[in-house]
Protein backbone atom coordinates (compact mmCIF):
# COMPACT_ATOMS: atom_id res chain seq x y z
CA UNK A 1 0.00 0.00 0.00
CA UNK A 2 1.29 3.14 -0.67
CA UNK A 3 1.23 6.07 1.46
CA UNK A 4 0.58 9.66 0.08
CA UNK A 5 3.33 12.45 2.32
CA UNK A 6 1.77 16.35 1.51
CA UNK A 7 4.87 18.60 1.16
CA UNK A 8 4.21 22.53 1.29
CA UNK A 9 7.43 24.39 -0.07
CA UNK A 10 7.07 27.73 0.92
CA UNK A 11 9.65 30.55 0.28
CA UNK A 12 10.45 32.74 2.86
CA UNK A 13 9.77 36.17 3.23
CA UNK A 14 11.88 38.99 0.79
CA UNK A 15 15.02 39.61 2.97
CA UNK A 16 15.60 42.89 4.55
CA UNK A 17 19.01 44.14 2.84
CA UNK A 18 21.09 45.21 6.06
CA UNK A 19 22.61 47.87 4.46
CA UNK A 20 19.23 49.66 3.18
CA UNK A 21 19.88 49.19 -0.17
CA UNK A 22 17.75 46.58 -2.73
CA UNK A 23 17.81 43.48 -1.19
CA UNK A 24 16.46 41.32 -4.65
CA UNK A 25 20.05 42.65 -6.06
CA UNK A 26 22.01 40.91 -4.28
CA UNK A 27 23.30 37.24 -3.45
CA UNK A 28 22.79 36.40 0.14
CA UNK A 29 23.22 33.02 0.21
CA UNK A 30 24.30 31.44 4.07
CA UNK A 31 24.22 35.44 4.72
CA UNK A 32 21.54 35.39 7.97
CA UNK A 33 19.72 38.32 7.40
CA UNK A 34 15.96 39.05 8.43
CA UNK A 35 12.96 38.38 6.66
CA UNK A 36 10.52 41.62 6.18
CA UNK A 37 7.17 39.34 7.64
CA UNK A 38 5.30 43.05 6.66
CA UNK A 39 3.11 42.27 3.76
CA UNK A 40 0.52 40.62 5.64
CA UNK A 41 -2.19 40.07 2.72
CA UNK A 42 0.77 37.93 1.41
CA UNK A 43 1.14 36.11 4.52
CA UNK A 44 -2.88 35.31 4.93
CA UNK A 45 -3.01 34.35 1.31
CA UNK A 46 -0.02 31.64 2.01
CA UNK A 47 -1.08 30.75 5.40
CA UNK A 48 -4.52 30.23 4.19
CA UNK A 49 -3.24 27.18 2.03
CA UNK A 50 -1.10 25.61 4.52
CA UNK A 51 -2.10 22.68 7.07
CA UNK A 52 -2.28 23.76 10.12
CA UNK A 53 -1.04 19.98 11.76
CA UNK A 54 1.72 19.60 9.40
CA UNK A 55 5.35 19.07 10.40
CA UNK A 56 7.49 22.49 10.17
CA UNK A 57 10.83 22.74 9.13
CA UNK A 58 13.15 25.78 8.38
CA UNK A 59 16.87 26.08 7.79
CA UNK A 60 19.13 27.58 10.49
CA UNK A 61 18.49 30.70 8.17
CA UNK A 62 16.78 34.03 10.11
CA UNK A 63 14.54 34.90 7.56
CA UNK A 64 13.35 31.44 7.53
CA UNK A 65 12.10 31.12 10.85
CA UNK A 66 10.75 34.47 10.77
CA UNK A 67 8.73 33.64 7.84
CA UNK A 68 7.64 30.73 9.31
CA UNK A 69 6.81 32.25 12.77
CA UNK A 70 4.55 35.31 10.92
CA UNK A 71 2.60 32.86 9.14
CA UNK A 72 2.26 30.26 12.28
CA UNK A 73 1.09 33.59 13.94
CA UNK A 74 -1.75 34.09 11.41
CA UNK A 75 -3.02 30.45 10.81
CA UNK A 76 -6.59 29.28 12.08
CA UNK A 77 -6.32 27.16 14.07
CA UNK A 78 -2.88 27.96 15.07
CA UNK A 79 0.03 25.55 15.11
CA UNK A 80 1.20 24.19 18.32
CA UNK A 81 3.73 21.51 16.96
CA UNK A 82 7.45 22.79 17.44
CA UNK A 83 9.15 23.84 14.35
CA UNK A 84 12.36 21.78 13.21
CA UNK A 85 15.18 23.37 11.64
CA UNK A 86 18.05 21.46 9.24
CA UNK A 87 20.60 23.46 8.20
CA UNK A 88 20.86 20.78 4.67
CA UNK A 89 17.96 23.22 4.02
CA UNK A 90 19.67 26.26 3.85
CA UNK A 91 20.61 28.10 0.25
CA UNK A 92 23.45 27.58 -1.59
CA UNK A 93 26.79 28.88 -0.21
CA UNK A 94 27.88 31.58 -2.44
CA UNK A 95 31.76 31.73 -0.74
CA UNK A 96 33.36 34.98 -1.57
CA UNK A 97 30.68 36.85 -3.43
CA UNK A 98 27.90 36.13 -0.72
CA UNK A 99 26.38 40.05 0.41
CA UNK A 100 27.50 41.30 -3.10
CA UNK A 101 25.25 42.95 -5.60
CA UNK A 102 25.31 41.48 -8.86
CA UNK A 103 26.75 44.10 -10.47
CA UNK A 104 30.08 43.82 -8.18
CA UNK A 105 29.45 39.28 -9.02
CA UNK A 106 29.71 40.12 -13.12
CA UNK A 107 33.28 42.08 -12.44
CA UNK A 108 35.35 39.45 -10.55
CA UNK A 109 38.21 38.06 -12.99
CA UNK A 110 39.34 35.19 -11.80
CA UNK A 111 39.87 31.63 -12.73
CA UNK A 112 37.19 29.68 -10.49
CA UNK A 113 35.02 32.74 -11.64
CA UNK A 114 35.53 32.09 -15.73
CA UNK A 115 34.50 28.27 -14.66
CA UNK A 116 32.09 29.08 -12.69
CA UNK A 117 30.02 31.02 -15.56
CA UNK A 118 31.35 28.27 -18.13
CA UNK A 119 29.17 25.95 -16.32
CA UNK A 120 27.44 27.73 -12.95
CA UNK A 121 25.45 24.42 -12.15
CA UNK A 122 28.57 22.07 -11.70
CA UNK A 123 31.02 24.70 -10.85
CA UNK A 124 31.09 26.97 -7.57
CA UNK A 125 31.38 30.69 -6.72
CA UNK A 126 34.73 31.48 -5.47
CA UNK A 127 35.04 29.84 -1.73
CA UNK A 128 31.11 28.52 -2.09
CA UNK A 129 29.80 25.41 -3.24
CA UNK A 130 28.17 24.93 -6.97
CA UNK A 131 24.23 24.31 -7.46
CA UNK A 132 24.60 21.08 -8.29
CA UNK A 133 26.17 20.26 -4.83
CA UNK A 134 23.24 22.13 -2.79
CA UNK A 135 21.25 20.59 -4.57
CA UNK A 136 22.49 16.84 -3.34
CA UNK A 137 22.47 18.56 -0.13
CA UNK A 138 18.36 19.54 0.07
CA UNK A 139 17.49 16.53 -1.90
CA UNK A 140 19.26 14.44 1.03
CA UNK A 141 17.39 17.06 3.89
CA UNK A 142 14.11 16.16 1.99
CA UNK A 143 14.45 12.57 1.40
CA UNK A 144 15.22 11.82 5.42
CA UNK A 145 11.97 14.45 6.11
CA UNK A 146 9.53 12.12 3.78
CA UNK A 147 11.30 9.05 5.44
CA UNK A 148 10.63 10.15 8.93
CA UNK A 149 7.43 11.33 8.04
CA UNK A 150 5.76 8.79 5.85
CA UNK A 151 2.11 9.82 5.60
CA UNK A 152 1.92 13.37 7.36
CA UNK A 153 2.19 16.86 5.74
CA UNK A 154 5.03 19.08 5.88
CA UNK A 155 5.64 22.66 5.22
CA UNK A 156 9.16 23.80 4.05
CA UNK A 157 10.57 27.60 4.67
CA UNK A 158 12.88 27.74 1.64
CA UNK A 159 14.69 29.82 -0.72
CA UNK A 160 13.10 30.18 -4.52
CA UNK A 161 16.62 28.47 -5.42
CA UNK A 162 16.06 25.68 -3.15
CA UNK A 163 12.62 24.80 -4.89
CA UNK A 164 13.89 25.07 -8.86
CA UNK A 165 16.22 22.83 -7.86
CA UNK A 166 14.13 20.56 -6.25
CA UNK A 167 11.41 20.71 -9.27
CA UNK A 168 14.30 20.24 -11.47
CA UNK A 169 15.36 17.04 -9.95
CA UNK A 170 11.63 15.97 -9.75
CA UNK A 171 11.15 16.42 -13.18
CA UNK A 172 14.31 13.89 -13.89
CA UNK A 173 11.63 11.19 -12.52
CA UNK A 174 12.84 10.11 -9.50
CA UNK A 175 9.90 8.14 -7.64
CA UNK A 176 10.34 9.59 -4.21
CA UNK A 177 10.66 13.06 -6.08
CA UNK A 178 7.66 13.40 -8.56
CA UNK A 179 5.58 15.00 -6.46
CA UNK A 180 7.87 18.05 -6.94
CA UNK A 181 7.17 18.29 -10.55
Amino acid sequence: MSVTTGLWLVRHAPVIDPEGRDPARKAYGHLDVSADVSDSAWLARVADCLPPDALWITSHLRRTKETAAALREIMTPRPDNPVAEDPDLAEQHFGHWQGLGYEAIATWQDEQSERFWANPAREPPPGGESFESQLRRTTAAIDRLLHHHDGGDGTCMRSRQWTRGQVAFGEGGNDRHDHFA
